[in-house]
């Protein structure tokens, strides 16, 4: 990457423009119980307090943190994204479904933690559910790389480190990470060079130093820090740290977290195991991981500093360090080691590849190609091929103009809520735009066409044609939110998966139909029409819901032959109940 020429313009292969706006970010995870308990779906109370009973007392007041810390941090327009897992027994019950914080209060409330009835205060920012269909779109892809990313988990949280190297690599995407906390207990028996799990290892090789995966030069990038601040791309020189638990007097210990505390995360002495992660080929390869106890007071993920609390080592802090003890420590826990390879296909974020992004990612190449099969096409396909392309590069600007003004605004949100602002100023951008041309744009009488003033800079244009295109814009970006924005954020991606699932039930219905020996073929046919009433019954309030929301009409049936089941979503001519101009 370093070596390209300035007569190339540092084009990547593909010739992409080089010259980026990425993103840094913060990325804040926690796996473990983090919800009250339940027992037939209804929220338990201890019957002594009448305060709720919850899963696990650490990881429930380690959301409760969460949500004040992501407050604060996005009060000050941080870039930061926060997922939950809730994981009762192991596993998180679905990694499709994080929960995510949402901008709506937590009420105050009283829980037993640890046995002791204890107040919660009220919260700016509450949890909610995100669907995501592929774990690599869970965050947005405008996130280029995370300048720290902390994990909060139960060092013998059966699982947890299968989900960091299985889900939680997917979800990274290949992205580089500068900084990883494990904040986390008894890490130092579970995370070491020493395990048999390879998970120290593995992790080391997932976080290990990468370059940006945007394809601009280092030196000609825009890129921004979390806090907005202009920064370069990271370019895979520089070390990886990670952050975790360590020893106290040659003792393994445990890290803690309780917000009642003036340092809310804090370890027995204030210090933590520092280990460093070398780029790719720059030293041995047993040596590309090296670990040692850092100093008193570290910081990490904006300036959080790690507090002290003796009672997290049985028996208090007392003494000197046991030289012999400290010493087998180090032995078995700060020895060099190499990274290891996670099994499986590598991830390799590349950006650019959806609408949210923080930069214009033009393919030239794909121009030109299009632009001489325009050139090439005859009178009747020219139309239709350049109001293709007119409507994909406009789709580009307009989305990435929303979205890099939400990211000044310090108004950027998940990956679908995103979308949702995007595509809908999009939309409501070309509605206004369409009232104005035709309102603006009186016909020229001599030509029978729009023109602007005395018509001669337009005179040559057909304008009618390009507002019908800007039409089909509106059009197809309608259709888009549909998908991306109604199959991801509730409740309309609950109305489409009970859709789906009756969907699924209608296929198995025709086919129990067509494969019916009994029938002839207008009786499978009435049957089958039957069978599509009834679908259409059991859909029909979420069916409206959606039409209404989108303004899409969504039209089933079925093959008159084949018994296969057919669905359309089709844009209508009208947006929020206004026809489209």
């Amino acid at each position: 990457m370093g070596d390209r020429s300035e007569q190339d313009g540092g084009c990547t292969g593909d010739d992409s423009e080089p010259a980026c706006h990425c993103q840094g970010s913060r990325l804040l995870v926690l796996l473990g119980p983090l919800r009250k308990r339940t027992e037939r779906d209804k929220l338990v109370k201890d019957d002594a307090t009448g305060a709720f009973r919850v899963d696990d007392s650490t990881m429930y007041l380690a959301q409760h943190w969460a949500l004040e810390f992501y407050a604060a941090q996005r009060a000050k327009g941080a870039h930061i994204h926060m997922l939950g897992y809730d994981a009762p027994s192991g596993d998180p019950n679905d990694v499709r479904r994080p929960m995510v914080p949402q901008k709506a209060a937590g009420a105050a409330e009283t829980v037993l933690l640890n046995g002791n009835a204890t107040q919660l205060a009220a919260t700016e920012w509450s949890w909610s559910v995100q669907d995501v269909d592929f774990l690599d779109t869970t965050l947005p892809s405008c996130c280029c790389f995370f300048t720290e990313v902390m994990i909060v988990f139960h060092g013998h949280q059966a699982g947890a480190y299968r989900f960091i190297e299985t889900s939680l690599r997917q979800l990274l995407a290949g992205r580089p990470v500068e900084k990883l906390v494990l904040w986390t207990c008894t890490s130092s028996d579970r995370f070491s060079p020493a395990q048999t799990n390879n998970a120290y290892q593995h992790l080391g090789w997932l976080v290990r130093p990468k370059e940006c995966g945007c394809g601009c030069l280092v030196d000609r990038c825009h890129a921004f820090d979390p806090d907005c601040k202009p920064r370069h791309c990271p370019d895979g020189k520089t070390p990886t740290t990670i952050l975790t638990s360590g020893e106290t007097n040659g003792k393994a210990v445990r890290l803690g977290l309780d917000p009642r505390n003036p340092n809310p995360l804090s370890s027995p002495d204030g210090r933590l195991r520092q280990i460093t992660v070398q780029p790719d080929g720059t030293t041995a390869a047993g040596e590309q991981i090296t670990a040692q106890m850092g100093q008193a007071g570290a910081t990490f993920f904006d300036a959080l500093t790690c507090g002290i609390d003796p009672t997290l080592l049985p028996g208090g802090v007392v003494g000197q360090p046991d030289p012999a003890a400290v010493k087998k420590y180090a032995d078995k826990n700060l020895v060099p080691s190499a990274v290891k390879k996670i099994p499986g296909k590598e991830q390799n974020y590349v950006g650019g590849k959806t609408k949210a992004n923080t930069h214009i990612l033009i393919n030239k190449a794909a121009i030109k190609e299009a632009l001489a099969a325009i050139k090439a096409a005859n009178d009747d396909d020219r139309p239709a091929m350049e109001g293709q392309l007119f409507r994909e590069l406009l789709e580009v600007l307009l989305h990435e103009a929303s979205h890099r003004k939400a990211i000044i605004d310090g108004t950027h949100l998940n990956g679908a809520q995103e979308e949702d602002r995007n595509t809908t100023a999009l939309i409501e951008r070309l509605i206004d735009l369409l009232k104005k041309l035709k309102t603006n744009l009186p016909t020229a009488p001599e030509s029978g066409k729009l023109a602007l003033g005395d018509g001669e800079g337009l005179k040559n244009e057909d304008i009618a044609k390009w507002i019908e295109r800007l039409r089909d814009v509106v059009k197809g970006e309608k259709g888009y939110r549909y998908r991306k924005v109604g199959g991801a954020l509730p409740p309309w991606s609950g109305k489409q998966r009970h859709i789906r699932r009756k969907l699924d039930e209608f296929k198995r219905k025709l086919a129990e139909i067509k494969n019916d020996g009994s029938k002839n073929a207008d009786q499978k046919r009435a049957a089958a029409q039957a069978a599509l009433d009834a679908f259409n019954s059991d859909v029909s309030a979420d069916k409206t819901a959606l039409q209404q929301e989108f303004d899409v009409t969504l039209d089933f049936g079925f093959d008159q032959t084949t018994f296969e089941p057919t669905a359309n979503v089709a844009p209508t001519d009208t947006y929020k109940g206004a026809a489209i101009p």
